[in-house]
């Protein structure tokens, strides 16, 4: 269910190729570059990102090093069949990143691209394949994943950016749900022998399925009314200014962590953290409570349609059909002037992100290069 197209899946492959030739013509062919997130962990939807770093072997990447690379790789990406879609190069940013898609035949995919190959002493791809070998063979919670995920994409609750919860905030989320609730009983195998790097570095794409819709709907209804109670239950917290209940798959349980500066809305332990360095971090550590308190209103909106609909073949189609859909971008033929009002959604429905579609290359300008484009996202 909601199993990305096997011509996504062949494009997705076709643009890492792509960006390792990008990387290694531009800083030489002992450049690395490593996939990590969803489509490591096997459970990408249809429009996800492909995330990337990069590493210069011998070359120190810290600080402003890591904006000096990106801001080089920037100069490649100007031109048919990349685009430039953002650049997250201000000091502030604690993890420089560029946004940029890369049109195939006929499908765009979007790619973000970072610096290292390690965050806090950690390999970005390390809790990604701890999560790939707790997936595998376990296609019933791949589809209860990817339809919260798809929830929470719909409803604007996915970006960390914004101050909600990550696509592996979410992942581990639904997967602790699922260790919770005996759907999934393998807290064991998170452990670094099931991690796998010999793997091939991105999923194999999944063979063609029906799943039992019914079933689907039973463990998603159940999900949000979980999400609920163990939210309260977090509030109520653990009686001491210092601590917090933190969602520890490596444990299956709420566990005690310590935290800096007061209690966070949320804590979802990061499993790879927690095996490598024996360290609790928290994944969602960028939600905010507002943030955090709009998700809670929403999953119970979303109960309260999910007891609504009638049981049946169509029910998940009906209800993800009533979920909101995200305005479309606006047009490269019509940029919006600095300051300008965003325009109005149009009532057709948007094309979904990764069907085909035709594409006028953008070229963004020099003070987008350097991250001063006044314009910022939507230069040019």
């Amino acid at each position: 269910m909601l199993a990305p197209s096997r011509d996504f899946e062949v494009a997705v492959l076709e643009t890492f190729d792509a960006v390792k030739a990008l990387v290694k013509s531009t800083f030489g062919s002992s450049a690395q570059v490593l996939p990590f997130g969803s489509f490591v962990q096997g459970a990408h939807l249809q429009d996800s990102d492909l995330d990337v770093c990069i590493d210069l072997p011998k070359r120190s990447l810290e600080g402003a090093a890591q904006q000096e690379v990106l801001r080089k790789l920037l100069g490649h990406c100007g031109s048919a069949p990349w685009r430039v879609v953002e650049a997250r190069l201000q000091k502030s940013v604690k993890v420089p990143i560029i946004i940029v898609r890369y049109t195939t035949s006929d499908i765009e995919v979007e790619v973000d691209i970072s610096v290292g190959l390690q965050c806090q002493n950690l390999r970005k791809d390390f809790t990604d394949r701890l999560v790939r070998a707790v997936l595998e063979d376990r296609p019933m919670v791949v589809d209860l994943l990817r339809l919260v995920k798809t929830w929470a994409r719909l409803e604007r609750l996915h970006k960390a950016w914004d101050g909600f919860i990550s696509s592996l905030g979410w992942t581990l989320i639904v997967l602790f749900f699922c260790i919770q609730t005996k759907k999934l009983d393998e807290h064991r195998r998170w452990s670094k022998d099931s991690v796998g790097f010999l793997l091939a570095m991105l999923a194999v794409p999944e063979p063609r399925r029906k799943c039992n819709q019914a079933l689907i709907q039973q463990h998603l209804l159940e999900f949000f009314v979980w999400l609920s109670e163990t939210a309260k239950i977090c509030a109520r917290g653990t009686g001491k200014a210092d601590c917090a209940l933190a969602m520890s798959l490596v444990e299956g349980k709420l566990i005690e962590v310590p935290t800096d500066g007061g209690a966070p809305p949320i804590f979802v332990e990061d499993p790879g953290a927690r095996v490598f360095k024996s360290t609790s971090e928290n994944v969602a550590r960028s939600a905010r409570a507002s943030c955090w308190d709009v998700v809670l209103q929403r999953a119970q909106a979303a109960q309260q349609r999910l007891r609504a609909q009638e049981r049946g073949p169509a029910c998940l189609d009906s209800w993800l059909a009533q979920l909101p859909r995200p305005a479309p971008a606006p047009s490269p033929e019509a940029p919006q002037a600095p300051g300008a009002a965003a325009p109005k959604a149009a009532g057709k429905r948007p094309a979904a992100f990764g069907a085909p579609r035709n594409v006028r290359p953008r070229v963004a300008c020099k003070w987008f290069m350097i991250g001063q484009c006044w314009d910022g996202a939507n230069c040019p």
